[in-house]
């Protein structure tokens, strides 16, 4: 079960969309979320106007959001878990906190939801704790992305990198 979904544009604030929150007390949905149908219009316009959607790991997020709202036409145009493994073949971790950490904040990890849900399902979780968790994992992205882009480019000084850009656009 999809709980939300976070997104996040520099010219905006992150945001975090609550769909499928239960109440871990009274096990009760909890109101005041929208619709996955009424999720799945709205996001349907990003996918019509060809809105640069970034992930990390875009394969999981695409198939939770086809069988989560039913979108099917769903893409992504910058996946940074394969930019990543473009870059750096041999990198020993590839979750994106570590990774963000290393190259982004240097240093500087996020908790991650096991450091702070202990295997609580993320559909228990309050929405405003969920907000907190998420929306931030929507910014590390982007980071993570614009990172990325310094290196992965057309147009780059580096053959080698453009050559890797290539093969990430047209065949990843």
């Amino acid at each position: 079960t999809i709980a939300g979904i976070s997104l996040y544009s520099p010219s905006n604030k992150a945001c975090y969309i609550p769909l499928n929150h239960v109440s871990y007390i009274t096990n009760m949905v909890v109101p005041n979320q929208l619709p996955c149908d009424t999720v799945k219009r709205l996001f349907q316009r990003f996918l019509d106007k060809k809105v640069q959607i970034i992930m990390f790991n875009a394969d999981f997020d695409i198939r939770v959001l086809r069988h989560g709202i039913g979108l099917s036409d769903i893409y992504c145009t910058w996946d940074c878990y394969i930019a990543q493994r473009l870059l750096n073949e041999n990198e020993p971790v590839n979750k994106l906190k570590p990774l963000h950490a290393k190259y982004v904040s240097k240093g500087e990890e996020a908790f991650t939801f096991e450091d702070l849900f202990k295997g609580i399902p993320f559909t228990l979780i309050p929405i405003k704790t969920a907000y907190l968790y998420a929306a931030h994992d929507a910014i590390i992205t982007y980071e993570f992305y614009e990172y990325q882009r310094r290196w992965l480019r057309a147009d780059s000084d580096r053959e080698d990198m453009r050559k890797i850009y290539k093969l990430f656009k047209e065949i990843e």
